[in-house]
């Protein structure tokens, strides 16, 4: 038994470290490929976590009174109120 559980462990641990199965971080895609997102912004969401309106170019999500939204025009229209 105890040999069986070894060898699923060591079976399960070569395939964890295939490197043909490469994932990439939504840092390392091209910026088309996760839009709304810049990278080489100030996050603001701190900001909008507090209770602010803001839209974080950075993150690509927006705060409305502390809300979080996915439209920055949503985040655009309460600025203006």
């Amino acid at each position: 038994m105890l040999r069986l559980i070894a060898i699923t462990s060591f079976l399960a641990l070569l395939g964890a470290c295939d490197s043909g199965n490469k994932t990439t971080s939504a840092a390392e895609k091209p910026a088309a490929q996760h839009e709304g997102h810049d990278h080489d912004k100030k996050c603001t969401c701190g900001e909008g976590k507090k209770g602010g309106t803001v839209w974080c170019d950075k993150c690509g999500v927006g705060y409305v009174d502390g809300k979080k939204v996915a439209n920055k025009a949503e985040v655009d229209k309460a600025a203006k109120n």
